[in-house]
């Protein structure tokens, strides 16, 4: 659920509750959507939301809903309709308690992936989840599928990382 208010016309405001889950679904389909990629575009043009694909890449690797990751960034700090920086996303990821391994040295150097095309041919099969940066992107991985539209461009891979789940 998620909480607000609302004006009328005379300018009075009212608390109301929405279920944001059930608007995606029985209103705009959502359900049609095939990849966890298409899902979380859907529900970042719901919130007309921009230059989010940090939020869009910690959702999908970390199995949240596209308003709980919008949620987590906006209590680090990250403004709407503006950039994430490395850093916010390094601390969404230990709000998570999930841990990182730097593996750039081994998918570009020692396989060859120099670019999101190459490192979707690498990675295919893989199984895990990775975060791949470009120069002003990043883009989730998870069990060997690029979930971005980015996948099968020729944009240059920054860095690349494992992720490590918690153990419970």
């Amino acid at each position: 659920m998620v909480w607000g208010a609302s004006a009328n016309a005379s300018g009075k405001t009212r608390d109301f509750a929405f279920d944001f889950h059930a608007f995606m679904v029985y209103t705009l389909g959502m359900d049609n959507y095939s990849t966890p990629y298409q899902k979380m575009l859907q529900a970042s043009g719901v919130m007309q939301e921009t230059n989010d694909c940090a939020v869009i890449a910690i959702a999908i690797v970390a199995d949240l809903t596209y308003m709980d990751a919008h949620a987590l960034f906006e209590q680090i700090g990250r403004e709407p309709q503006s950039i994430t920086l490395s850093t916010q996303v390094e601390q969404a990821l230990n709000l998570l308690d999930i841990k990182t391994r730097d593996v750039t040295k081994q998918y570009r150097v020692t396989l060859g992936a120099k670019t999101i095309r190459t490192l979707g041919r690498v990675m295919a099969g893989r199984k895990g989840s990775y975060l791949a940066y470009t120069q002003d992107h990043i883009v989730a991985i998870k069990d060997g599928v690029i979930h971005d539209w980015l996948d099968g461009r020729l944009h240059r891979i920054v860095w690349v990382m494992k992720l490590k789940e918690p153990k419970n």
